[in-house]
């Protein structure tokens, strides 16, 4: 089965060009426009506007938000730093192979 990686960091930094690999990846004809559209629709002020209006299903506690900051790498500040150990610990070797370790020293 054919996968397609998709960091939310590079749909942060190029959501456009993302955008257009996914769909290629799925076999998916959509114009400029529409990428245009759907990169203006799920910004993510419009998806913390909506979900404050409309709720979101995902969310896993009508308490608490579930789109929060939007920030990449947030984590290495706001977790607990044993926290963040116990994380590169265990999954440290793919998050090694797609990226996500160079910005925190183990």
């Amino acid at each position: 089965m054919p996968v397609t990686v998709v960091r939310y960091e590079d749909l942060v930094a190029d959501p456009h060009q993302q955008l257009v690999r996914i769909a290629a990846a799925m076999d998916i004809s959509a114009s400029l426009d529409q990428i245009d559209l759907a990169v203006e629709a799920c910004a993510f002020t419009m998806l913390v506007a909506r979900e404050s209006i409309e709720g979101f299903t995902e969310a896993p506690s009508i308490h608490r938000a579930f789109f929060r900051k939007g920030t990449v790498d947030s984590w290495i500040d706001e977790l607990d730093p044993s926290l963040s150990d116990q994380i590169v610990s265990e999954h440290g070797d793919v998050m090694r192979e797609f990226g996500y370790l160079p910005q925190y020293s183990d």
